[in-house]
């Protein structure tokens, strides 16, 4: 019989007069993969916390390793041996691997280091794992994949028999994410537990033992392996299905082309954006999107073949202002990095609008029109004096409508669901269905699919730099996960 590692009996968490966890109640074996399917985000991080550190509880107790360490009536703040891999990580960027692995290790006394000694003994880890990768190198230049292997070995280093993953998809590609889940069966059989947490069941279901659905700080089901199946989550879900929207059909002229664009892949890359069509490129190792968003953005130029936008023709090293040409980024967390949190609702949302209005400044009869009409949108925060109270939907609404006001011929969403619970996933699909029906070519760049199918026309596959595939929507099927 396995041991059980982790257990929280009835929890409920309280924090200025708000309820995060409510009457929460499961267990992890150990070697067991717990998934947490993440359907609203109210209480995440509150039950990362709570696992990581005895916080006060309003109500019940925590266990780990069958020790009562955390209970309603004592707390005492203690830390206990749980390490989080999660988007942010906790490795220091100026130091190599070895470095971060040993030396800034808790316990590590020696006082004269021999290098070579702990580069062997990192080659030595990564070739359990299956990997070769320089212990040398600084954390500053390593992928995404291979900071989470690093971290992984960090923890196993630190003794941790209990893994918390925190939304690994959010910034691993298709490909790393199916390598480090490999990785993670494998040190799950050597009795490592894991607590797998994703916003999308299909990414949850394909790796756990048992699934837990979570939802406003309350674990509604917990499925069992058998019932790990699309029909079993149902009844819990909200539909992602567009059909009943209205949708413009996408025209055949070319708003958008590349043509033989080296980017960073082995091969130039070239695709066509049609008028008013949804294109979602999937980059299943993250080479070419990054690359190609600094492209459009205008941070740099291209080294060969040419960009079409309409019928104006770029090409050359010198970067192009391609937001004067009528195309806008909308970056993957937009709620924190597109708008301005001293300005006001209609401030952020009339952001370069002058740039559209022939005399320059905006006249008090364009911002009512403007209030107007988006005030049947958005409700009664357009008129908040500052967006720092909104909510993420808000925020999220407030960042598309911008790009809706101000209507350019393309809008490039970078990773737009890799943020958000189910809810905020699903509005942000309908905030992209308007910007295609009010006749705005969207690209969709990305790293994974999620729900990106639904509101696509047509998807190409990006491989190691180049086109490897091209579906049209009645395709979508052939590609599964």
């Amino acid at each position: 019989m396995r041991k059980e590692i982790l257990r929280l009996n009835h929890v409920t968490l309280e924090e200025n007069g708000e309820r995060y966890l409510d009457n929460l109640d499961f267990y992890i074996l150990q070697g067991e993969i717990m998934g947490l399917i993440i359907s609203d985000a109210k209480g995440c991080s509150q039950l990362i916390r709570l696992i990581c550190h005895n916080i006060p509880i309003s109500f019940g107790g925590v266990y780990y390793e069958g020790d009562r360490i955390n209970h309603y009536s004592h707390a005492d703040f203690t830390d206990n041996r749980v390490y989080v891999i999660e988007e942010r990580g906790r490795l220091i960027d100026s130091l190599t691997i070895s470095d971060n692995l040993f030396v800034m290790r808790k316990g590590f006394k020696k006082y004269i280091i021999n290098s070579r000694v702990l580069d062997h003994q990192v080659e030595l880890l990564m070739a359990e794992l299956g990997l070769s990768i320089d212990p040398k190198r600084r954390v500053s230049t390593l992928s995404a994949f291979e900071r989470c292997v690093t971290e992984l070995l960090k923890a196993i280093l630190a003794g941790c028999r209990f893994i918390i993953l925190d939304r690994i998809s959010n910034f691993l590609s298709q490909m790393e994410l199916k390598q480090f889940q490999d990785i993670i069966r494998e040190q799950a059989k050597r009795g490592t537990a894991f607590l797998y947490m994703g916003n999308h069941h299909q990414e949850v279901f394909q790796i756990a033992d048992r699934a837990a659905l979570f939802h406003q700080g309350i674990i509604w089901k917990v499925f069992e392996k058998e019932e790990m199946v699309e029909t079993a989550l149902q009844p819990y879900t909200i539909s992602f299905d567009l059909s009943g929207s209205q949708i413009r059909e996408p025209k055949e002229e070319a708003v958008l082309k590349l043509d033989g664009v080296y980017l960073n892949g082995k091969e130039p890359v070239g695709f066509s954006l049609r008028k008013g069509e949804c294109l979602m490129i999937l980059d299943t190792d993250n080479q070419t999107w990054e690359p190609l968003v600094e492209v459009l953005s205008g941070s740099r130029g291209i080294r060969t073949g040419r960009i079409y936008l309409g019928e104006r023709v770029f090409a050359g090293e010198e970067p192009t202002d391609f937001f004067k040409e009528g195309v806008a980024v909308i970056p993957d967390d937009p709620a924190e990095t597109f708008l301005f949190r001293d300005m006001s609702y209609m401030e952020n949302l009339t952001f370069l609008l002058d740039r559209k209005v022939w005399f320059g400044n905006l006249k008090r009869s364009h911002l009512r029109s403007v209030r107007k009409e988006y005030m049947k949108k958005v409700g009664s925060c357009i008129d908040a004096g500052k967006i720092d109270r909104l909510s993420l939907r808000e925020r999220y609404g407030l960042a598309y409508y911008r790009i809706h006001l101000l209507h350019p011929k393309v809008a490039v969403c970078v990773q737009p669901l890799a943020k958000g619970d189910m809810y905020l996933r699903r509005y942000v699909l309908d905030l992209i269905q308007e910007l295609k029906n009010s006749g705005i070519s969207v690209l969709i760049l990305t790293s994974n699919l999620a729900d990106n199918m639904d509101v696509s026309d047509r998807m190409i596959i990006l491989q190691d730099g180049k086109v490897a595939a091209e579906y049209a929507k009645e395709e979508f099927y052939k590609v599964g996960w």
